[in-house]
């Protein structure tokens, strides 16, 4: 599974079908495995239906070092979501309906290169979550509602260090007087936390016909492993 010519790079697809009829399967249960898929190096789960991610449901895949959820239905990333992917370097959660990541759910994953959790729904992102990416040298967090209050000043000092180049321009959704202010032109005087609020962000809309980041198969998530070749770019 080497390099080609041109830079691209063969990667392995998952393809499941179902026997129960067109009905997706939403959830990556504990344990997901096929044969051989402990052995894969690149993996690509985009454009699919899942929704739930169980825990420890990639701990078998060590070897990994690609992981594309781009383009899913995921809410919530647990802070065992991503357990054992300790040679993981690039992970892909664009275009999902992420609100809430736990503090600690990129814990382990020092070796990850290119981060993308850009045009979802997440309005705040803890300074303890991303810190730890030591190896880190593309973030994308652009397009999402982001809350600025004080529970964002770690992100900001961490975007505004220029320790890791940030692709596209993050801004405020709320509260309304900093809306649509740039995060890195924010001081700590601007994120104040006077009350406990509730963000409503159901007016924010993400993009509905993403582009891709990369040529990949669709995928359909369902229950037997059939494993086939493509070619993506990263």
């Amino acid at each position: 599974m080497g390099e080609v010519d041109d830079g691209r790079v063969n990667i392995v697809t998952l393809l499941l079908w179902s026997f129960v009829g067109d009905i997706p399967v939403t959830t990556l249960l504990q344990g997901f495995r096929c044969v051989g898929l402990d052995s894969f190096v690149l993996l690509a789960l985009d454009e699919n239906k899942i929704s739930v991610i169980e825990d420890n449901a990639f701990g078998d895949l060590t070897k990994l070092e690609f992981l594309n959820m781009f383009n899913n239905n995921i809410t919530t990333i647990k802070n065992s979501t991503f357990t054992g992917l300790t040679n993981l370097e690039y992970l892909y959660l664009s275009y999902n309906g992420i609100t809430t990541i736990e503090d600690h759910a990129f814990s382990g994953l020092t070796n990850i290169i290119r981060l993308r959790l850009n045009n979802n729904r997440i309005s705040s992102i803890k300074n303890i979550t991303i810190s730890g990416l030591t190896n880190l040298q593309e973030l994308r967090i652009q397009d999402n509602p982001y809350h600025c209050d004080c529970e964002l000043i770690g992100l900001v000092d961490f975007l505004k260090s220029g320790r890791v180049p940030v692709s596209g321009d993050p801004r405020c959704f709320t509260p309304e007087t900093l809306k649509g202010i740039s995060l890195v032109s924010l001081s700590a005087a601007n994120l104040t936390c006077p009350d406990m609020t509730t963000m409503d962000i159901t007016t924010y809309e993400t993009n509905s016909s993403p582009l891709k980041e990369g040529n990949f198969l669709v995928i359909t998530y369902v229950s037997l492993c059939l494993l086939f070749k493509t070619i993506v770019d990263f």
